[in-house]
């Protein structure tokens, strides 16, 4: 069948001449069994095959990933910058980790809770790091570390959902997609293997960009033993040859990128650095197995929870730093030199913490959030404007003076995407100078 000969998909149940076997359910001919398509027993319609191929879940039976991918086959040409969206879920108390070092004001802000010479190292402007990050500044040098303390969002409700759905909506109000899944459109020669969530599903901020949810490179592919996955690709793949719907083509994109991630599976990632045993350190191993196996990824997402910090918020966050800052050590040594410079991490959070403590030696929901820009794309040292600490001592709030997406802009031009202020329709970029051009 030549590709002019090819047809659209049926708009209502498919007939018994174009169904592979196990996708007979519904079907004239009364078998109803479903070998490997459960999603289809309620009849084999193009209503359900767009869902499903769309959704790369339920057509396809696909099992959850550890990171979420858009792939393409392994490239021999330059190497692609990526871009990996690190984000702390419940408000992370940027202030802890990046302290006011030798400020009188911080320090009467926080006589329990507050950091000092003795646990952090100066980095500039005042601001230190929790040593706890030392490590990982020496593997990627001054130039690599970058810390935008003032950074803010333009929500004030204070609500964890709320804020979220702004922060990671990129616009003055509620939107129905994200910032990255705009981002991504705007690339060049995107791949179904693009952008991929690591863990958990898919944030607001990738909604709309076909982005994918891995758990781990093993269990990528379709449900089943080794047998049925196989029957499984072999009858999608005539099923869907025969169709030149964009619905098809995305399919028979999905299944070549099966085949592709399931070349990675079959033997044991043997990763170049030593990754500690967290979660956070696994996503990112994934995520450096993708990189380095040049299958078209260009943006990753990951996140982590436990920054709500209301009570006893020094040793939690000591821990949460440990964890982080020694899972992206290893995310960074794995990559090596050659790669390191194509792979930048940006950091956010729905909201900052307030500048005092409260009274169980924690803090309470503020306003100013905070980024960490990280790896081959960041200019290094503080960037951004200064906290206004005189609001921020009146209101009790972190007053930031940089918009997060004025930082995003700049994540986004590196990475490779043409007028990135685009994609955040409604506000004014300001440079921020912390992604390099």
């Amino acid at each position: 069948m030549s590709k002019d000969d090819k047809k659209y998909l049926p708009e209502g149940t498919v007939g018994h001449e174009e169904r592979p076997e196990g996708l007979h359910a519904g079907c004239e001919c009364g078998d109803e069994s479903t070998s490997f398509a459960e999603p289809f027993k309620k009849g084999f319609t193009r209503r359900r095959v767009l869902q499903g191929s769309t959704a790369f879940a339920a057509g396809l039976a696909v099992q959850p990933l550890t990171a979420q991918y858009a792939f393409a086959a392994p490239a021999a040409g330059p190497i692609p910058k990526v871009l990996v969206h690190l984000i702390w879920r419940g408000g992370l108390d940027h202030l802890t980790w990046f302290p006011l070092l030798g400020n009188p004001e911080y320090a009467r802000a926080r006589p329990n809770i507050g950091e000092s010479a003795q646990t952090a190292f100066p980095l500039q402007r005042g601001f230190g790091a929790l040593n706890e990050f030392r490590p990982l500044y020496d593997t990627l040098g001054a130039g690599g570390f970058g810390v935008v303390p003032a950074a803010v969002s333009q929500d004030r409700t204070h609500s964890h959902f709320d804020a979220t759905d702004l922060l990671e909506g990129g616009m003055n109000t509620p939107s129905s997609d994200g910032w990255a899944a705009r981002g991504l459109k705007l690339l060049p020669n995107p791949a179904v293997l693009s952008a991929v969530m690591v863990g958990g599903t898919v944030p607001k901020s990738l909604a709309g960009s076909g982005a994918l949810t891995l758990d781990r490179i093993q269990s990528f592919g379709l449900n089943g033993g080794d047998e049925i996955k196989a029957k499984s690709e072999a009858a999608l793949q005539s099923f869907y040859a025969q169709y030149k719907d964009p619905v098809a083509k995305s399919a028979l994109e999905t299944l070549g990128a099966i085949k592709t991630v399931r070349g990675l599976g079959r033997t044991e990632y043997q990763p170049a650095a030593e990754y500690p045993n967290t979660g956070l350190a696994e996503s990112f191993k994934t995520a450096a197995q993708l990189i380095k196996a040049r299958v078209g990824l260009r943006m990753a997402t990951i996140d982590i929870g436990g920054f709500d910090t209301h009570t006893n918020s020094r040793g939690q966050l000591h821990d949460h730093a440990t964890e982080a800052a020694n899972a992206l050590n290893a995310f960074f040594m794995d990559l090596g030199t050659a790669l390191r410079p194509y792979v930048t991490v940006v950091t956010s959070s729905e909201f900052g913490r307030n500048l005092r403590e409260n009274g169980s030696q924690g803090t309470d929901h503020g306003h100013g959030q905070g980024m960490q820009i990280m790896g081959g794309g960041s200019t290094g040292g503080v960037r951004g404007g200064d906290l206004n600490m005189a609001q921020s001592i009146r209101d009790n709030e972190t007053k930031g003076t940089t918009d997060y997406r004025d930082v995003l802009t700049e994540a986004l031009t590196w990475l490779g995407v043409k007028n990135a202020a685009s994609v955040f329709p409604g506000h004014r970029y300001r440079p921020a100078g912390a992604f390099k051009a």
